[in-house]
């Protein structure tokens, strides 16, 4: 498969800031909807509407009542938007910190290339820390053409960089996990989309900073064959090996079929080897058995979680290195295969001391949103999750009872596979941790599924440091 970047014009224009509350945006149309010409789209009108700074709009947020248009310059894929002129010290003093809440329409232009000899361009856009956004066609008429189809962005930057932070390795935010696959004609188009400061998400700016939106837009050209059912290996979890051990019995791998690609059916497990470090070590390729208890259907425009269950049949030694798994799908009538391959990541564990190496924290893998221990099972879970697990720093004295086991719930917007979250552990002598991802970044809020996937995380790390005879306190704190 191969990828080009659609060049997007670095200059976006914009029409606001208009007043906002917490998650409104879904609910609400332009909010020039009033002042467009009744017969006309007012997207497809905003669009086309020459850029006029003199052209002002009713905002409570704005100086005297009104805003106009501005321009802002992208650096790169990211793209900062503020409003310093604004009075926003005195609105918070009198309003509280709601005030600072608003939202943007945007615009800017770009052209979509032909791909090969398809009438429609597949294309994959990432909208990171951006509710909505839509394409309008450079000839559209705003009375007869429209509604504008507008799409949701990755307005919580799930599988980006930190929440309202900016970052430098622009090309490989396209990796990130949750762009769209769209299916567009070839020409020039404007795109449009609608911005959001919401202070839970970017954080208070303070006394004197204007509130400032950051966000990232990655657009790219799918250019393919006809089967291009895809592997994406940034999603999905897999556990680590602890003293020998898988710390889990499941797995899962992203596979997406793109729009204008053929529906795509997972099918199984062709093949399972282990490589090791050492040339003279044999594979050991009858260790473990992976399967797919039953089939997965995905059509096109989806990406799925596609789960594994996994049989260990002996333990690993350190030598082993990379795993790697054969799945099979059907597409088309024809029956093909992609190759995942997953690096081993190896912890040891001193049962004399009872403390693991240095910096070895690791992670577990379970069937979420409640731990299922039936090896009869012969079903999918719903999920297949995972929790960092921070071993005890110092141990404790043999005759003194065990601690209780520290359940730790990050803050909202943390990565815990890429933060120091899991540095920040206290060092009480013997006490295992638990940091539970609790489905996303976000945690949900640690409410519902997401709590019932923390208590599943907790016990699932019993029963799997059973597995090496490591008995954990039943108590929790």
């Amino acid at each position: 498969m191969r990828f080009r970047e659609i060049i997007t014009t670095p200059t976006w224009e914009t029409i606001g800031p208009f007043p906002s509350g917490t998650r409104e945006l879904p609910f609400l149309g332009s909010p020039l909807a009033a002042y467009s010409t009744p017969s006309a789209d007012p997207d497809i009108e905003f669009a086309h509407r020459p850029y006029n700074p003199e052209e002002t709009w009713p905002s409570e947020l704005g100086n005297g009542g009104r805003v106009s248009w501005s321009r802002f310059e992208a650096k790169g894929d990211w793209l900062e938007i503020s409003y310093p002129d604004i009075h926003w010290d005195q609105l918070r003093s009198d309003h509280g910190w709601s005030a600072l809440q608003y939202m943007v329409l945007l615009r800017t232009r770009l052209t979509i290339p032909k791909s090969g000899h398809k009438p429609l361009t597949p294309i994959l856009i990432n909208m990171l820390q951006l509710p909505e956004f839509a394409f309008v066609q450079q000839d559209a008429d705003p009375h007869t053409s429209g509604p504008v189809k507008w799409y949701q962005g990755n307005s919580y930057s799930f599988g980006g960089p930190t929440p309202g932070l900016n970052s430098t390795n622009s090309i490989n935010l396209a990796a990130a996990k949750f762009e769209r696959s769209l299916l567009l004609e070839p020409g020039a188009y404007i795109m449009l989309a609608r911005a959001v400061y919401d202070i839970r998400q970017f954080g208070d700016p303070g006394p004197g900073n204007p509130p400032t939106i950051k966000m990232s837009s990655v657009n790219m050209v799918h250019d393919t064959e006809k089967h291009v059912t895809q592997l994406s290996q940034e999603m999905g979890a897999f556990p680590s090996v602890f003293s020998g051990w898988l710390m889990g019995e499941w797995a899962s791998v992203g596979i997406r079929v793109p729009e204008g690609a053929l529906e795509t059916t997972i099918i199984g497990v062709g093949k399972t080897e282990i490589t090791c470090k050492s040339k003279n070590a044999e594979p050991l390729k009858s260790a473990l058995a992976v399967e797919i208890v039953s089939d997965i259907r995905i059509v096109p425009g989806q990406t799925r979680l596609i789960a594994m269950r996994i049989r260990q049949k002996a333990t690993l030694s350190p030598e082993t290195r990379i795993l790697s798994i054969s799945i099979d799908f059907q597409s088309g009538g024809t029956t093909r295969a992609l190759e995942w391959s997953f690096p081993l990541h190896h912890v040891t564990y001193d049962n004399h001391s009872n403390l693991a190496a240095e910096n070895s924290h690791f992670w577990i893998t379970f069937a979420s949103p409640s731990l299922i221990t039936d090896s009869r099972l012969s079903h999918l879970p719903a999920h297949v999750s995972s929790a960092m697990i921070v071993p005890p720093k110092r141990s404790v004295r043999h005759d003194a009872e065990t601690p209780p086991v520290l359940l730790a719930l990050h803050g909202a917007g943390v990565d815990v596979k890429n933060s120091e979250w899991g540095e920040r552990m206290p060092g009480v002598p013997g006490a295992w941790a638990v940091l539970p991802i609790g489905k996303n970044e976000w945690g949900e809020d640690w409410h519902g599924g997401s709590m019932e996937d923390a208590w599943a995380a907790r016990a699932a790390v019993e029963v799997q440091l059973g597995k090496v005879g490591i008995a954990l306190s039943n108590k929790t704190v």
